[in-house]
């Protein structure tokens, strides 16, 4: 492998989580995470131009995650890109994005935060207002 880095082997089983994104313009794309050790990226057809950026941005943070790069770093470069038409207009700030590499950095952010619970340990899967679907609870996450 390049650089002299080994890419870590994949397990059989990863748990993961599912978010459907709303945008003003381009419609809504899917963000699969399965941390610590791949991004999947979908919008709109096969083959489009907008999900083939996308998918290609996701096969390179599931690289470098695999590589040991911190998740950090992806959410630290991807926040606030900016693109001419963000976010799903009447969001607050806080839940609003700049861009779908932004709202891919603000999931990873939140796969990453604990729980406002005594289990600081526990990785945080839910809770923005453009998560659809968890798909560790099967529930409705808002």
């Amino acid at each position: 492998m390049g650089l002299g880095t080994d890419k870590a082997k994949r397990p059989r089983d990863v748990p993961g989580t599912t978010r459907e994104i709303e945008t003003a313009s381009c419609g809504s794309f899917i963000i699969i995470v399965n941390l610590p050790w791949e991004v999947f990226y979908r919008m709109g057809n096969p083959g489009g131009c907008q999900n083939c950026w996308g998918e290609a941005l996701a096969r390179s943070i599931s690289i470098g995650l695999r590589c040991g790069v911190p998740i950090e770093e992806y959410i630290e470069q991807l926040h606030d890109i900016k693109c001419c038409s963000p976010s799903v207009r009447g969001l607050p700030p806080e839940k609003s994005f700049t861009s779908c590499p932004d709202s891919i950095s603000k999931v990873l952010q939140e796969c990453i935060e604990p729980e406002d619970n005594p289990d600081e340990s526990e990785p945080k899967m839910g809770g923005l207002v453009y998560a659809i679907r968890d798909n560790q609870s099967d529930k409705s996450v808002v």
